[in-house]
């Protein structure tokens, strides 16, 4: 039992480089729950994608339009359309945005940012034009006057990893940006927050499986004070832990937001039948019932074995009310 055991951990485990986590929101609800295929419907209809603002903002009289500014949405622009999984009109920005002027000697609109504004005067006369447009207003330009801020909107792949691809997505905008800039940049949307928000339940968890592990340690060497007591629960946690994830990582199933906390979780559950045989152990042991501890160990299991694997039993809730303490008909609406 003990090399089958030890094969099953060691089949298993390699499936931990597999493992992934699902940031997507709607990766939480079933799917084929109905909410679920109408949003699939819509987005498939009418080519409907989860939007990233990439946001840079200007502090000064004449807020972004700075040429540094303009330089940086353009880099940005660049940086940004080399990204994996994106298409054209996937990225949209005052760099990559035709005009209403056209080019010299064509009937080709000139992009917003053509040629790249240098002087003030070149700077006013492309600022009266975008908010005399109107339409920027409030989706490539900020709404106050001057403008402080412009963004440069990204439509996210449909990719299975969003988590990392948002992590590309900051990493080529802080490439693109410079260290020493007059400007700030703020990467915002809903799948930014679900990145973030699963990037800071695995830094919990980093911190929190630990520290349940020591806690749980430290009660059965507080309780049982034996080394063994101590090493076979942790090691029985660890395990577990190794051919869950493992599993699902063969599996192909993902780590969704709401099931990151499973390893916290199954730390604690896992260690009940252990408290329940060691205190009965050491019960015998104390009483000398049997004559050597293996004795002592196959009558433990003999008593106990039963009730470790006894299947739950889901109790109905009329049942654990007192016929005495039940309400009349009619009475629950008063």
């Amino acid at each position: 039992m003990l090399a089958l055991a030890v094969f099953v951990v060691l089949a298993l485990a390699p499936g931990l480089a597999r493992l992934r986590i699902d940031v997507d929101g709607r990766a939480l609800l079933p799917r084929d729950a109905p909410e679920v295929a109408v949003d699939r419907a819509v987005r498939e209809r009418f080519d409907v994608r989860d939007a990233v603002a990439v946001v840079l903002e200007r502090p000064g009289p004449n807020g972004v339009f700075e040429t540094d500014a303009m330089e940086a949405v353009a880099r940005i622009t660049r940086a940004l359309e080399r990204l994996d999984g994106l298409g054209a009109g996937d990225v949209l920005s005052l760099a990559n945005e035709p005009s209403d002027h056209v080019r010299p000697g064509s009937l080709e609109f000139r992009k917003w940012l053509e040629p790249m504004p240098a002087t003030r005067e070149q700077l006013d006369t492309l600022r009266g034009e975008l908010i005399g447009a109107g339409i920027w207003n409030g989706t490539l330009l900020s709404n106050d006057s001057p403008p402080s801020a412009t963004a440069v909107l990204v439509r996210v792949p449909e990719i299975a990893d969003r988590g990392a691809w948002i992590a590309s997505l900051q990493d080529a905008v802080r490439e693109a940006t410079g260290a020493e800039a007059l400007f700030r940049v703020h990467v915002v949307g809903a799948p930014v927050a679900e990145a973030l928000l699963g990037e800071h339940i695995l830094t919990d968890l980093r911190l929190l499986l630990p520290i349940a592990l020591v806690a749980l340690s430290f009660v059965f060497a507080l309780a049982f004070r034996n080394v063994i007591a101590v090493t076979l629960p942790a090691l029985e946690v660890l395990v577990v832990l190794v051919c869950v994830f493992g599993a699902m990582g063969w599996s192909g199933s993902p780590v969704y937001l709401t099931s990151a906390v499973i390893p916290v979780i199954l730390a604690s559950v896992i260690v009940t039948d252990e408290i329940h045989v060691l205190a009965e152990l050491r019960r015998r042991l104390a009483g000398r019932e049997e004559l050597d501890a293996a004795s002592a160990v196959r009558a433990t299991l003999e008593r106990l074995a039963p009730a470790i694997d006894l299947p739950p039993v889901v109790v109905p809730v009329p049942m654990l009310v007192e016929p005495s303490l039940r309400l009349p008909a009619g009475a629950a609406g008063a």
